[in-house]
């Protein structure tokens, strides 16, 4: 019995599962999830937002008592100044 087109289909199934199952697992990551909020919120944020109204701050540093800390992103409202009556 040959075995050859049985080995030739599992090897081709599996160039196509293997690239599948990485590209699932980086999808799922941590990592992949940061990346893709703060560009998805930086993105809405310049394109639907006034930028004389609307300021984004992004990746700030604040000092801490064991350390430091990030803020990713600050969206600021910039508003007219009120005058009283």
């Amino acid at each position: 019995m040959d075995f050859a087109p049985v080995v030739g289909q599992l090897a081709e199934l599996l160039w196509l599962l293997i690239p599948i199952a990485i590209g699932t697992e980086i999808l799922k990551s941590p990592w992949f999830k940061g990346k893709f909020g703060e560009f998805f919120v930086n993105f809405s944020a310049k394109h639907m937002l006034n930028p004389n109204t609307y300021h984004l701050i992004k990746n700030v540093t604040l000092p801490t008592d064991d350390g430091s800390t990030q803020i990713d992103l600050s969206l600021i409202h910039i508003s007219e100044p009120t005058r009283p009556y």
